[in-house]
């Protein structure tokens, strides 16, 4: 039987675990009092080859101003990239790289317009996870 992984869950606790305060969607009721956050969403993906999985997670990076979000965004960026170096297991699965679909970006967040935010997409290649 296949198990399939919530990679935004399993990226948010990685990247908690080197200094970056994330959670996967959705955005906490609390967002004010916790900036700077990154939030984690799924954007798609699937299985690419018989034993390996793409996951497409939206970054979404929220800052007390515009500056402090673009600097989590670009420090959550380059902790992500840096997996393209020793490919680290992620929620039990090993990793295969990561990919980005362009640098961070200010964007606005219109259920949340009083936090600023910079955003980016990121897809992981990892092992399909099964359990017989």
């Amino acid at each position: 039987m296949e198990v399939p992984i919530d990679m935004p869950a399993a990226l948010a606790e990685w990247l908690t675990g080197r200094g970056v305060d994330a959670v996967p969607e959705p955005v906490p009721d609390n967002l004010m009092e916790r900036l700077p956050l990154v939030v984690l969403r799924s954007s798609g993906g699937g299985r690419t080859w018989p034993v390996l999985d793409s996951h497409r997670v939206g970054v979404d990076a929220y800052g007390a101003d515009a500056t402090e979000a673009m600097d989590v965004a670009r420090q959550a960026y380059a902790l992500l990239d840096s997996m393209n170096v020793d490919y680290p297991p992620i929620g039990g699965v090993q990793t295969y790289g990561v990919g980005f679909g362009g640098l961070p970006q200010p964007q606005t967040d219109p259920q949340h317009q009083d936090a600023p935010m910079a955003t980016f997409l990121c897809e992981v290649g990892c092992r399909a996870a099964h359990v017989d």
